[in-house]
């Protein structure tokens, strides 16, 4: 008698973990086509074996492949807002909530970062952007003083696509503007960076590659 197991198919990129979009996007270098990117999208994203994925019925492939649709093309910016803060496991995160406080060791480790791959970099980027919430008060909140580890780094592996891409967003328009020399319309501006330009380019590079997708 046979079983059939239920598949938990993500359908938008809140369901796609940091970790798992960079497995796919290694995975699919060079890019892949045809049966081999759905296959491939399957093992990845819904967590299944290749040799349980080759037995799924092809009617149920092709069912799954119009879900995740969406996840395998390059994502859009104009898709993702910035996500303010979120939950991950027990502990509620913030995004830094005044870009003119970004501390000297903030900016450095930023700018270094996105000196490097950016996939492999992208945890890093996301522990300096979102830190746990310690005190809260409405829309208002504290969060943890920057301490950079790589546990917290490997914390942001878990945190979801759309908030990791929403921050990019973010900063990407931020960046945009200082590159203009005004200020952001919102949060504050941060002299260091707005007189690197040096230091612009590398994040507004860096943000480039995040939304090239994985065409990259």
């Amino acid at each position: 008698m046979s079983t059939r197991k239920r598949i938990q198919v993500p359908e938008s990129m809140a369901d796609v973990t940091v970790g798992k979009y960079i497995q796919l996007v290694k995975a699919n270098d060079p890019p892949k086509e045809g049966m081999e990117a759905v296959r491939l999208g399957i093992e990845i994203l819904c967590g299944l074996p290749r040799p349980m994925v080759q037995r799924i019925a092809f009617a149920d492939i092709a069912k799954i492949a119009r879900i995740m649709g969406k996840l395998i093309q390059p994502p859009k910016m104009d898709e993702y807002p910035l996500v303010p803060r979120f939950t991950l496991g027990n502990v509620e995160y913030g995004f830094v909530p005044d870009w003119s406080e970004l501390s000297l060791g903030e900016f450095v480790d930023l700018e270094e970062a996105c000196k490097g791959d950016v996939w492999e970099n992208l945890p890093e980027i996301l522990a300096i952007m979102y830190r746990p919430i310690v005190t809260s008060m409405g829309p208002l909140y504290e969060i943890a003083p920057y301490k950079p580890s790589p546990g917290q780094r490997d914390k942001m592996l878990e945190c979801p696509m759309n908030v990791a891409l929403g921050a990019m967003v973010f900063f990407y328009n931020t960046g945009k503007v200082f590159g203009r020399g005004t200020e952001p319309s919102s949060q504050g501006s941060n002299p260091r960076w707005a007189q690197s330009g040096g230091g612009i380019k590398l994040f507004m590079d860096w943000l480039k590659g995040i939304f090239s997708g994985l065409k990259r």
